[in-house]
Parts: structure tokens; C-alpha cells; sequence
């Protein structure tokens, strides 16, 4: 069973580590006292998942930022008007935008996210599930609806 797995290892090495290889010391993993121990073991199984998802957010970030580079710099080369998306906030597992108000850019924007979030991290990280994202619309956070 995967949870047990984490906490051989835990025990094993004084540590557990996230997929992109963060550590996290548990200096009670071995402890003689039971409660401290146990306690020990939520954190590593926890550690793991929540490290993993910020591995993973932060991943997205970066792909998403050099994106945004890329698509700044041919705009510029081509001298096409074009107002650069802004990251207003990371909370847990979402991602929030300032986009410009053009249906076009809204959607071409969207697609990047899909393959920068989706398919390069699923591909980078070497994941045997696939990623699910939801991609949401609005003039302001509380009216966002879905788009897929």
C-alpha cells in the first residue's frame, strides 16, 4: 500500500521527498514515543501529497510565465499590440489571471494553459495518471463560469 510505502521510507531515511525531489525532515519518525510518532506519519503522508501539488503548481508557473515571454517577445518582433496576461494569485491548486477583455486572446491564452499545465507537466514529471484542468472565465473572480 502506497500510504505504508511512505512511511517505511520515512522511517528509513528521517525523511520524505516530493516528486520533484523536495525533502522534508521528521526528526520524530523514530521517536520511542507512540503519539510523536504517529504524528510523524500524518506529516509525511501529507507532506508528500501537498509538496507534490506545490511541486507541481510551481512547475505550471514557470511554463506558464515562459509562455507568456515567448508570446511577448514575437509580439513585439511583429509590433502587434498585445496586453501580456498577469498572474494575480496562487491559491492551493488555482491559478488566477488578469487576460485582456478579447475573446480570441481569452481562448488562445487558455490553450497555452491547457498544454503548459496538462501535457508538458504530465510529459516533465513522467506522471502515469493524467492531469485534469478547469479553465474559468470572468470579469471578476466571483462571476467566473467554466469553459470546459
Amino acid at each position: 500500500m502506497w500510504i505504508e510505502k511512505i512511511k517505511n521510507d520515512a522511517k528509513k531515511n528521517g525523511f520524505i521527498t516530493t516528486m520533484l525531489g523536495r525533502r522534508r525532515y521528521l526528526e520524530d519518525i523514530n521517536s520511542h514515543d507512540k503519539q510523536k510518532v504517529a504524528n510523524a506519519e500524518r506529516q509525511a503522508v501529507n507532506s508528500v501529497i501537498q509538496g507534490s501539488a506545490a511541486d507541481l503548481m510551481k512547475l505550471s508557473m514557470l511554463k506558464i510565465g515562459s509562455y507568456i515571454m515567448r508570446l511577448s517577445k514575437r509580439n513585439l518582433e511583429k509590433g502587434t499590440h498585445w496586453v501580456e496576461p498577469k498572474i494575480l494569485l496562487s491559491i492551493h491548486d488555482e491559478l488566477l489571471f488578469e487576460v485582456a477583455d478579447d475573446k480570441a486572446e481569452i481562448n488562445q491564452f487558455m490553450k497555452a494553459i491547457q498544454n503548459c499545465c496538462v501535457k508538458e507537466c504530465e510529459h516533465d514529471l513522467k506522471l502515469r495518471v493524467p492531469l485534469k484542468l478547469n479553465c474559468c472565465v470572468g470579469k471578476f473572480w466571483g462571476d467566473m463560469k467554466p469553459c470546459n
